[in-house]
């Protein structure tokens, strides 16, 4: 099927900058903590002041956080997107970037902390094992004073485990060099430390569909093919399904921006990627995306 582009679906607008956000989102530039992140620690009741889409930086790294709603957030990276949850004082983050964005991560929970109130990290799930998405994630936990659960789905355990690795190779990418972004993404791939071993043994599996006894509460919705056990998390209350790479909306690879599924080489079973992308983009509930790559 055709991709319907964002900025005709009716679920986002463009602002004067160029960057997209939600037509009810706010936005925040914020002040990056420069020690470990307190995250679990202090208590933070600041409120949000400012409602425009800008950018934080920490140490090159640009990311922007988008309020879709009052306890739920999506943070567009340098190139990897991830989402943090709140409820009361705990937190959720879905998906931890690459190595080279754990300070970034870092960074953005601390910001949503201080918007929020909430304090304390709980639980950290992951749509799949790719080095893009759980490369973070030991430097994260390494930089908190508690340690939070981490949780993907039961068929995608083995892969965050690294028992095996379902990612493409180098050998694969460089037959592609030639196409248009390939060597681009590439060099920023490797930059931000996407041939790294980030394999994180500690992850508890979980099976089915009910919503997680954790903070924001998502509901796991099987979404195969670019991994075998790939899993976006629907929330209910909010009306958001965050999809990982099933279904992205911009990328390096690509001259289109909009939901549309990544280069066939990222995905392990192309066919099945395809199905899940069609599931999702006619999802039978009142849904707004939060994209694993590209804006919001």
């Amino acid at each position: 099927m055709t991709p319907t582009p964002l900025a005709q679906s009716g679920l986002v607008t463009i602002t004067s900058d160029g960057l997209f956000a939600s037509a009810c989102a706010m936005a925040w530039h914020g002040t990056p903590p420069t020690n470990r992140c307190s995250i679990g620690a202090t208590t933070r009741t600041d409120t949000p002041s400012e409602r425009n889409i800008s950018m934080s930086r920490n140490k090159g790294d640009a990311y922007t956080i988008t309020a879709v709603e009052a306890d739920v957030f999506v943070v567009r990276g340098s190139h990897v997107n991830w989402s943090i949850l709140t409820e009361g004082s705990g937190m959720t983050l879905i998906d931890a970037g690459y190595p080279g964005n754990s300070a970034a991560v870092l960074d953005s929970l601390e910001e949503v902390s201080a918007k929020t109130g909430a304090h304390r990290l709980e639980a950290i799930v992951i749509t799949h094992g790719h080095s893009d998405h759980i490369g973070g994630l030991t430097a994260v936990l390494d930089a908190l004073p508690n340690t939070p659960r981490v949780l993907c789905s039961l068929l995608e355990a083995s892969h965050v485990r690294r028992e095996h690795l379902q990612q493409v190779t180098l050998r694969q990418v460089l037959r592609h060099a030639g196409q248009p972004g390939v060597l681009t993404w590439l060099l920023a791939a490797i930059q931000q430390g996407g041939l790294k071993e980030v394999g994180y043994s500690d992850v508890q599996a979980f099976a089915g569909d009910a919503s997680l006894d954790i903070p924001g509460r998502p509901s796991p919705v099987d979404a195969p093919g670019h991994t075998e056990g790939h899993t976006a998390y629907y929330l209910e209350r909010a009306g958001v399904l965050v999809t990982g790479d099933a279904l992205i909306t911009a990328h390096a690879t690509s001259r289109d921006v909009g939901p549309q599924l990544l280069h066939p080489m990222f995905h392990g079973d192309v066919q099945a990627t395809r199905e899940t992308y069609d599931r999702l983009v006619n999802w039978p509930y009142a849904v707004r995306f939060a994209p694993g790559m590209g804006p919001w």
